[in-house]
């Protein structure tokens, strides 16, 4: 196997992961973020810039302040971000203030009903768009989506990959669509059928074994088959909440719960 830069955090997350190694590289990635935007790199113009115009979504926001150190630094980001935010808006939302304490007549009311909707839209478009707006996911998504091509890549070019692909736990169900897309782009060679084959086969197979062993979870809550063995079960329950939304749970034992 040869190794690069870019081929390094592939071929190491389908080496290490534990369920999808897309969600295993999208972590290391949003630790990497997290630790680049809180670190002294915060206070230098261009990342000022950049937190300040883009913010971050609720779930990173959350992780900065529960999970990583340096409040006064957080402090720091959001009270120049919401200053960002309020200036985004503060003009338009006084002109609207005052379409509301308009005192119109019957005919002035209905000419100015549009002009209102159409401010209120406008401040609305804006506050989502802000919202939704996070400068943690955009570089993430960015850095992922070059892995899914590097995953392409190595299957395409080092042989021994496909022994690596086969041997993983398969993929939450998003990033199992986004390499089944990604194999259907551009040229599809014979190469990318094969990828995307390998992908279904090894799909269906681990799926199969999560729901066999989520079958048995179930029924040990039976009172005949408490005294059985449990088998792989034990983690069944995290492993397909896993399968469906990504990684959001750790491959915990949740008999007896």
């Amino acid at each position: 196997m040869r190794y690069s830069i870019d081929t390094i955090p592939v071929l190491d997350a389908f080496r290490q992961a534990k369920g999808c190694p897309f969600c295993y590289m999208k972590e290391k990635l949003e630790e990497e973020c997290l630790e680049h935007y809180m670190g002294d790199s915060k206070m230098e113009p261009d990342i000022r810039i950049a937190t300040n115009q883009k913010g971050f979504c609720a779930h990173h926001l959350k992780r900065m302040h529960t999970d990583m150190e340096g409040k006064l630094g957080l402090a720091l980001i959001a009270d120049t971000h919401m200053k960002q935010r309020t200036e985004n808006v503060d003009a338009n939302l006084d002109e609207l203030l005052a379409m509301c304490a308009q005192d119109e007549s019957f005919f002035g009311r209905v000419k100015s009903a549009k002009a209102y909707s159409e401010k209120t839209q406008q401040i609305v478009s804006r506050l989502e768009a802000d919202a939704a707006s996070c400068v943690v996911c955009e570089r993430v998504n960015i850095n992922l989506e070059r892995y899914f091509e590097t995953t392409v890549y190595l299957w395409e070019n080092q042989a021994d990959f496909a022994e690596l692909f086969r041997g993983s736990d398969g993929f939450c169900l998003e990033h199992f669509g986004t390499l089944l897309n990604l194999c259907a782009q551009g040229a599809v060679s014979a190469k990318k059928r094969a990828l995307a084959q390998a992908a279904i086969m090894l799909q269906k197979e681990r799926t199969s074994k999560d729901m066999d062993d989520l079958d048995w979870f179930i029924k040990k809550y039976d009172y005949r088959n408490w005294e059985k063995p449990w088998g792989e079960a034990k983690t069944a329950l995290s492993r397909v909440l896993n399968r469906l939304q990504g990684h959001i749970l750790d491959y915990e034992e949740d008999s007896g719960k």
